[in-house]
């Protein structure tokens, strides 16, 4: 059982927020939108202007690399 506040809650966002750092603006706005702000995928369409179709490929993409990352793959 994992603790809020442990060592690797810590671990998992300092992920997060370098992979935000490293993707484009497009991706980082909708997995904002969508991760952080809890918007579905058609509300994160209607709200960023970008296509329902670009909103998946831009969350597959992100959640890819940031399991990659979580794998210890290349930062």
């Amino acid at each position: 059982e994992r603790k809020s506040g442990s060592s690797e809650d810590s671990d998992r966002r300092a992920v997060v927020g370098a992979t935000l750092r490293e993707v484009g603006a497009k991706t980082r706005e909708i997995a904002i939108l969508h991760h952080v702000g809890g918007l579905t995928q058609e509300e994160v369409a209607a709200t960023s202007g970008f296509s329902r179709k670009t909103v998946g490929r831009k969350l597959r993409a992100f959640a890819e690399l940031l399991e990659a990352r979580w794998q210890g793959g290349p930062s």
